[in-house]
């Protein structure tokens, strides 16, 4: 039969403190454990039962039912006291006590009590005489307490004591802001725990228990501390061990600027004492920089040197402010931070050094590659490299005589104020330098011993040493000497690197200073003999020509006797001989003076007409042929004068277009002039030479422009020639500022063209000649005496006709009758006619009107053009579309009307 139940009002409280208790076990259990949250959980289960059958125990009247109650608030309260000290634990941070197998021997105890309370009704060790009272106002229990029950409480006031001395040591202890946290963890545990010893010595009204209220009570306060104050977020401990050991200094002053706290790593550094609290933080400042070997101000920070320990290196330090504010934003107080930057200044300065170092080896390189003096650069970057290296001496010795290696001068130097008086080398280390040519090093720090430098270095008190030789291609030109009197000096190997490289350069520099040297002596020899060669040359060449001057004079005259045909033969042979081995010299004279840089261009007032037509008769008479015809094209736009070297661009143009000439067996030889640019008096002009000659390779073309070199040796013997032509056309046109260029095909021809800058005057306008054909049609009588005339035509009876024609008008004309192109191009060279009529229907593969082109190319090179007139046979009197387009001044058709005939020539 279950417990017959009364309502008690003051059961209610209780019930209501049970639940809060389960309601703060659970949100404990929701933050996790990282900082006892799981303890306090357990806490406030155990509070939870425990209230919850004290609350039905004061809600029944029966005496077994309150024992049975009693029993079952055991199952909580047994356990208060175990997880209590577990919380308190980790919330202070000592974890290795909850981890190790003392953790487990706390729970001994409550569960020995658990368990006698379970079987007290046989033994009664526990409760005596349990009997049900009424205080007046509801039933309670009341009994004599057994040896177990103060076994029970006097574990649980141990425990209390425990927790309680952990969180007052953290009060006392700690360097940081937790008082807040462990002022409320206080506040919570002391409150229950003085609740259950007034219940325990009975000095609560009612025999009423108050430990689940109190319970309640704490867990709210500690449930507060966590939501608002945020217990949990760091244990104290935990920020206690970060403050003490952190490896940067901290210094914490209050709102007065007093010094109140400092942590392991602050005393370490700046060797501060306890007796050092209370110190302002001004005056702090003043004693630090007072004692710092030097400081610096960087921004909001303080960068000191000192030496904190004696006779230890001196140390750099940063001092940083960071201020304290509370939640409303005031400032409380001022932390400082120490931290060592040693290293990084340490590293700042090496890569300074470093960068300073490879700056200064990269400017006597770039200074040395552009030919400048090496004792100038030298001088300039010296003094800047030994101070760079902090040494005392930083010498640049020189080998002077290569049999006698003792013999040395100081080729550069350097020594600061600091360094004793120079020391010279031991001969034993020169000859050992000299000898081996090898790096020779001392340190007092590394104690690389070394024979002759380590017993050297010993007996000067050097503490660092470093030589290094400066090699050449086979011999030891010097070495440069560093050496330092500091204690525990030392370069890093960087450091020797960079020395070692510009010691490198210093001995590439000077090998290709000898190496330059030589050449400019061999090149000075090669000048004087080429100056030798070529004076030679053309003495020689003048030396011969006087006699074969003699030979072609003579063999003129003796050509004008009395000769037999064999005789004659023998004579051609002679002359021709000559005239070859003239031209052999000439060319040879002409290189050699080019070779000597003996000839100057001088630019003189010429016409561009006048140089061409001069050129073109010259090689007329030389390469003359009725199957080559020689064409001049000057475009109308070309300046009446240009300033340019006549003779030597008649040079380079009789060069070009008797090549031409000669390797071309029919067709044409095209000379033309064109105005590229044009503007300000000053123009670009370009020269053509085009045959429709042999042609040449193309992987030969840039053989023929080397002198004496021809395309291949058959065409020496077939055609003559020196092979210097084309070269000292060539090098002509450079003097000129010009460049020859060619493009040819084989079997179709060749063309040669190169441009010329040149001032220029004037535009070149037709003129006309008295002794000349007036264009202006019908010719007068006049106009007709004297003059030669040409016809052309393969019909003899259309020939006869118009001879009669002609003579019917004047009987004072110079007839030329021609049957083809070809031999009418004879005649037109030859006599210049200043009339001429063409056939249009000409055998062969120039028709009259391909002749008339050709008869105007060839006009071109003087200033007086023939009248054409073109016979053919037209429709309607039109004509035909060809005839138009010839080039000729009037037009007759066949048969030839004397009607017309005489319109067009008779006044």
């Amino acid at each position: 039969m279950g417990p017959q139940m009364i309502f008690n009002a003051f059961a209610l409280p209780v019930f209501a403190a049970s639940l809060i208790s389960g309601a703060i076990s659970y949100l404990a259990f929701k933050r996790g454990n990282r900082h006892g949250e799981l303890y306090f959980g357990w806490l406030m289960i155990a509070c939870s039962i425990y209230a919850f059958f004290y609350g039905l125990e004061l809600s029944v009247q029966s005496l077994e039912w309150m024992k049975f109650f009693i029993k079952m608030e055991y199952i909580g309260a047994a356990f208060l006291a175990p997880f209590l000290v577990l919380f308190s634990l980790k919330f202070a941070g000592y974890y290795s006590f909850i981890r190790s197998k003392w953790s487990l021997a706390i729970f001994v105890i409550p569960i020995l009590v658990l368990s006698m309370v379970m079987t007290n009704d046989i033994h009664q060790s526990f409760h005596k005489n349990l009997t049900a009272i009424d205080n007046g106002f509801f039933w309670v229990l009341d009994f004599e307490p057994g040896y177990l029950y103060w076994v029970h409480q006097g574990y649980a006031v141990l425990s209390v004591i425990v927790s309680n001395l952990i969180f007052f040591r953290l009060l006392f202890q700690n360097n940081v802001n937790v008082y807040s946290q462990v002022v409320i963890m206080l506040l919570g545990t002391l409150a229950a725990w003085s609740a259950h010893l007034a219940y325990v010595f009975g000095l609560m009204p009612l025999n009423l228990d108050p430990v689940p209220f109190a319970f309640s009570l704490s867990g709210i306060i500690i449930y507060i501390g966590f939501v608002r104050f945020r217990l949990f977020s760091i244990t104290p401990i935990a920020l206690k061990m970060l403050f003490k050991n952190l490896p940067e200094g901290v210094m914490v002053f209050d709102q007065d600027d007093t010094l109140i706290q400092f942590n392991n790593a602050a005393s370490h550094l700046l060797q501060i004492q306890k007796s050092s609290i209370g110190v302002g933080r001004h005056a702090f400042y003043d004693q630090l920089k007072s004692s710092a070997n030097n400081y610096e101000i960087k921004g909001d920070a303080l960068e000191t040197l000192m030496n904190p320990y004696s006779g230890s290196s001196p140390v750099w330090y940063r001092i940083s402010e960071t201020p304290i504010h509370d939640k409303k934003g005031s400032q409380r107080g001022t932390l400082l931070y120490i931290r060592d930057i040693t290293t990084v200044k340490v590293e700042k300065e090496t890569s300074k050094k470093r960068e300073g170092l490879l700056k200064i080896l990269t400017e006597i390189s770039q200074q040395l590659l552009h030919q400048q003096k090496l004792s100038k650069v030298l001088n300039t970057h010296w003094f800047e490299l030994g101070n760079l290296l902090g040494v005392d001496h930083l010498i640049l010795y020189r080998f002077i005589d290569d049999n006698n290696p003792t013999e040395t001068t100081t080729f550069q130097s350097y020594s600061n104020k600091r360094a004793k008086g120079l020391i010279d080398i031991d001969d034993n280390i020169k000859r050992q330098i000299k000898a081996f040519k090898e790096i020779m090093f001392y340190s007092q720090v590394d104690r690389q011993e070394q024979n002759s430098l380590y017993k050297y270095a010993n007996k000067h008190d050097i503490s660092y040493q470093l030589i290094i030789p400066i090699n050449l291609e086979n011999a030891c030109w010097g070495f440069v000497n560093i050496v330092s009197f500091v204690p525990d000096f030392n370069l890093s190997i960087e450091e020797r690197s960079i020395i070692k490289s510009l010691s490198d350069t210093i001995g590439s520099a000077i090998q290709r200073h000898l190496l330059e040297e030589d050449l400019k002596i061999s090149v000075q020899k090669s000048i004087e003999a080429l100056n030798t060669k070529s004076d030679f040359l053309s003495n020689m060449s003048h030396e011969i020509r006087t006699p074969l001057n003699g030979i072609i004079g003579f063999t003129d005259l003796l050509e004008k006797s009395n000769m037999d045909e064999q005789q004659k033969d023998y004579l051609a042979t002679i002359r021709g001989s000559s005239h070859t081995l003239l031209s052999l010299i000439n060319d040879i004279l002409d290189f050699s003076k080019i070779e000597a840089g003996k000839i100057d261009i001088t630019p003189e007032k010429v016409k561009i007409r006048t140089v061409v037509k001069e050129v073109v008769d010259m090689v007329s008479i030389k390469y003359a042929s009725d199957n080559v015809n020689i064409l001049v094209d000057i475009h109308p736009n070309t300046p009446d004068y240009v300033f340019v070297d006549k003779l030597r661009l008649q040079q380079v143009l009789s060069n070009l277009v008797s090549n031409a000439l000669k390797f071309t067996s029919k067709g044409f030889v095209k000379v033309s002039v064109t105005p590229v640019s044009m503007g300000g008096g000053r123009g670009s002009f370009k020269f053509s030479i085009l045959d429709t000659g042999k042609g040449i390779r193309k992987e030969n073309i840039a053989k023929i422009l080397r002198p004496f070199e021809q395309e291949d040796y058959s065409i020496t013997k077939e055609y003559g020639g020196t092979g210097l032509g084309l070269s000292i056309t060539t090098k002509l046109l450079s003097l000129m500022k010009s460049e020859l260029h060619v493009e040819s095909t084989v079997g179709e021809g060749s063309h040669f063209f190169f441009s010329i800058d040149l001032s220029y005057e004037g535009i070149n306008r037709k003129k006309k000649d008295d002794k000349k054909l007036d264009f202006n049609f019908p010719l007068s009588t006049q106009q007709l005496l004297n003059q030669t005339v040409l016809i052309v035509d393969d019909d003899i009876m259309s020939q006869k006709l118009l001879t009669y024609q002609l003579e019917s008008i004047s009987s004072d004309l110079n007839l030329l009758l021609a049957s083809s192109g070809e031999e009418a191009l004879h005649f037109f060279r030859k006599y210049n006619p200043g009339l001429i009529f063409v056939d249009e229907e000409l055998p062969g593969s120039m028709n009259g009107s391909s002749l008339i082109k050709v008869i105007r190319a060839m006009s071109q090179i003087n200033d007086e053009e023939p009248i054409i007139i073109l016979i053919s046979s037209f429709v309607n009197d039109n004509p035909s579309p060809i005839a138009t387009t010839s080039g000729a001044n009037a037009f007759l058709s066949k048969p030839i009307e004397a009607k017309k005939f005489n319109e067009l020539l008779c006044s």
